[in-house]
């Protein structure tokens, strides 16, 4: 049995369709390259590159989550502190949430990442997660902003 799973592993007709279903847009724009050498292709290293990408975007969220619950004590610190450290809270709470979404501009230029994440039925719950904590880091630094009075 597992020398015949090797076998069928190797076979890279087989790896070719499961990577033209799992990242059809990646697929769509390699097929519009006439001179694209289709069989000398090592269609697992495709694969595995991709999912490696994802996996480097995963962490991304994660740590822009992080960052965000750090940045969270801190809000969160401010309103129990005294008027003389409320400010100093208030603003190391930002620098936290201004962070992650630094991080997250620097994946909107990442075009692989883009492409990937344009295979919605595929990856929906990591484009979900971006987006979630994009929205949730805006809310939260502007409710900062608002809260140092910091009007620019």
């Amino acid at each position: 049995m597992c020398k015949m799973f090797r076998e069928i592993c190797s076979v890279n007709f087989l790896w070719y369709h499961s990577y033209k279903f799992t990242f059809p847009v990646l697929h769509e724009e390699k097929s519009l390259k006439k001179d694209f050498a289709w069989a000398a292709t090592s269609w697992v290293s495709e694969i595995q590159r991709n999912y490696l990408l994802l996996s480097a975007f995963k962490s991304i969220i994660t740590s822009m989550n992080q960052n965000k619950e750090k940045g969270n004590v801190h809000f969160k610190a401010a309103v129990s502190a005294g008027a003389e450290t409320r400010d100093e809270e208030y603003k190391e709470a930002l620098s936290y949430y201004k962070t992650s979404l630094k991080t997250a501009k620097q994946k909107q230029s990442d075009d692989e990442i883009s492409k990937m994440m344009s295979n919605d039925r595929t990856f929906y719950h990591l484009n979900y997660d971006y987006l979630k904590i994009t929205v949730i880091l805006n809310s939260n630094s502007a409710m900062a902003h608002l809260k140092l009075e910091k009007w620019d």
